[in-house]
């Protein structure tokens, strides 16, 4: 089993997710985390490499990540109903 960590952005991210949404975000939230452990392929290519993207159920947001060895680093959690493009911009400044 991999270990599941975030970087400082998705972080922030995550907690003004569940102070905004609480359950209606958290406990779907958690159980996708749950499943990228176990699965961690099962997000589908982001427009940026190596980044994936795998969607929170019953939600409209997504949770970006990249596997590192036996880390999968969680790089940030957008909403997906904005421009494409502003979504690959957002990824593109967040990678190193």
């Amino acid at each position: 089993m991999r270990e599941v960590v975030f970087t400082l952005a998705a972080e922030i991210e995550w907690f003004s997710l569940i102070r905004l949404h609480g359950d209606r975000f958290e406990k779907p939230f958690d159980r996708t985390i749950l499943l990228l452990r176990d699965n961690p392929n099962m997000g589908c290519k982001a427009r940026v490499d190596p980044l994936r993207r795998l969607l929170v159920s019953r939600t409209e947001w997504g949770i970006f990540y990249g596997i590192a060895g036996q880390r999968i680093v969680v790089t940030c959690i957008l909403d997906l109903r904005q421009d494409p493009e502003r979504i690959e911009k957002r990824l593109r400044d967040l990678l190193p």
